[in-house]
């Protein structure tokens, strides 16, 4: 029995010398050719076979390999394959030269995966963080405006944080939502538009608040990919049916091992564009006709339309324009009284952006502000966000990766909507009536304007809408490489906002 042992025990010494015998450790380092740095993250994978490594922070590598032949091949995004033969070496030092091919051709897919766009089955487009900032628009969606094909996106008005719809590929429902679905770092997100009153003529009397999507400042963003067609919905379900917009934040991995501060500052100026083209023939009255009560020339007593006497009539009882003292009432055209009750409205923004790589680990924080003054009074936004990403890659090859995103946003928007709003009573302000230079309310507060209408102004100043938005967007994933070819990734995320409205309606409105 112990011979027998003995017997067994030396054949398995004796297996496990030739099994050792048949393989060998192959170390080296992987560098950029350009800049002589090394390059982490370069899978080494042993030819014909699953065996492979990643280089480590300082591009090092150590792999086992069969002790005659066989062949390394050493590829990175980026960055050119090369292969190599083993031979009898045991260090093995490469260098990897940059890729010619455009980088537009890698997209980031609905799985947050970069891919070659031609080996993808689907139709999608990918936009740059940096021509999306580019821009200066408070809200990404107006920044997309002429970058991509076949979407459709209209701003609902121009006041300051007014919201933005946005089409893909035309309107698919006559019932159903036709907005698509947002993801950001992997997580779908909020792009409703809260209205602030209920009941079917809600959106008649309410201000124009802005869609959550406009609570992402571009400044953040370091991709946005389109996806298009029917593959948004076999990835995200019924809410995708639109389509989807994929949004990438920054998180300091195109940073390559330094650290990156960027500070940055704009300033814009917005003004009214559109305005009908109104005649100046004919001032306040009707029938051409100009009354006023008693002829006293209170011209809030007379009627509202603009079509009285011609300009340059003789003033007579008969036209209004002589007034019951025997003085004529004033009357001449303001061709500008409703274009300059719009002004020139201003966007600020400023931020500043810290970033850090060291090849294993990866950083972004990024924090900024946006202030914008309407092209009216009581239209103004001010928005400040603050967002924090990164990532790490663990010796055992788990790669942790997260992000916070925290807004804050502060609305002020006037009434819009029906007749009764500042919008709906401007258009038929009478030619001759001098809207700048008339006081707009009595000395108590109240309306001063013809009956049964707000005078433009008033409204503007005293029916209103504030809002106080808070948002946090935060995801967090974990991933771990199986084989060179084969990753395990799960993916957590919150979107949680609270929105805090005041809205008011004054006295005699």
């Amino acid at each position: 029995m112990k011979r027998t042992l003995l017997l067994s025990f030396l054949l398995m010494v004796t297996f496990l010398q030739v099994a050792l015998a048949q393989t060998r450790s192959v170390s080296g380092r992987v560098t950029d050719q350009k800049s002589g740095e090394g390059l982490p993250g370069v899978t080494v994978l042993l030819k014909g076979t699953t065996n492979g490594v990643s280089t480590d922070a300082d591009g090092s590598f150590a792999l086992s390999v069969p002790q005659t032949g066989g062949t390394l091949i050493f590829s990175s995004v980026g960055m050119n394959t090369q292969e190599m033969p083993i031979g009898a070496a045991t260090q093995m030092n490469v260098s990897l030269a940059p890729s010619n091919r455009e980088l537009s051709e890698v997209v980031v897919t609905a799985l947050g995966i970069e891919k070659d766009k031609r080996t993808l089955g689907y139709a999608t487009q990918e936009i740059q963080g940096a021509a999306v900032a580019s821009k200066s628009e408070p809200n990404v969606l107006n920044a997309l405006q002429g970058k991509v094909s076949g979407v459709s996106i209209n701003g609902a008005s121009g006041l300051a944080g007014s919201s933005t719809n946005i089409n893909i590929r035309g309107i698919t429902s006559l019932t159903g939502s036709n907005q698509p679905l947002f993801v950001v770092d992997g997580i779908p997100i909020s792009n409703d538009t809260d209205r602030t009153n209920g009941g079917a003529a809600g959106t008649l009397y309410g201000a124009q608040t802005a869609n959550r999507g406009a609570d992402i400042d571009p400044e953040n963003i370091a991709s946005i990919s389109i996806l298009k067609g029917p593959a948004a919905a076999a990835l995200y379900g019924s809410r995708a049916s639109s389509g989807a917009i994929l949004i990438t934040t920054k998180s300091g991995a195109n940073v390559n091992k330094k650290l990156e501060v960027v500070v940055n500052t704009g300033f814009n100026f917005q003004t009214v564009l559109g305005l009908p083209d109104f005649q100046n023939d004919y001032g306040q009255g009707t029938g051409g006709t100009n009354t006023t009560t008693g002829g006293l020339g209170d011209i809030l007593t007379g009627n509202a339309n603009s079509w009285g006497p011609a300009f340059g009539t003789t003033p007579t009882r008969a036209n209004g324009l002589l007034l019951a003292n025997g003085s004529s009432l004033p009357y001449q055209a303001y061709p500008n009284n409703i274009r300059d009750f719009f002004k020139t409205g201003t966007l600020w923004t400023n931020g500043v952006q810290l970033a850090g790589n060291n090849g294993t680990s990866n950083f972004s924080l990024n924090v900024n502000s946006t202030t914008q003054k309407g092209i009216t009074e009581s239209s103004n936004l001010q928005r400040t966000n603050i967002q924090l990403g990164g990532g790490t890659t663990l010796q055992n090859k788990i790669r942790l990766a997260g992000s916070v995103n925290f807004s804050q946003s502060d609305q002020l928007a006037p009434q819009t909507g029906n007749g009764g709003s500042a919008f709906g009573t401007l258009a038929t302000v009478p030619r001759s009536f001098d809207l700048q230079g008339q006081p707009y309310q009595t000395a108590t507060g109240a309306n001063l304007y013809f009956s049964g209408r707000d005078n433009p102004y008033w409204n503007v100043y005293n029916t209103n809408t504030a809002s106080n938005v808070t948002r946090f967007i935060n995801t967090a994933s974990i991933s771990y490489d199986i084989l060179p070819w084969v990753n395990v990734l799960y993916r957590a995320g919150l979107d949680t906002y609270t929105d805090r409205r005041k809205q008011i309606a004054a006295l005699t409105s």
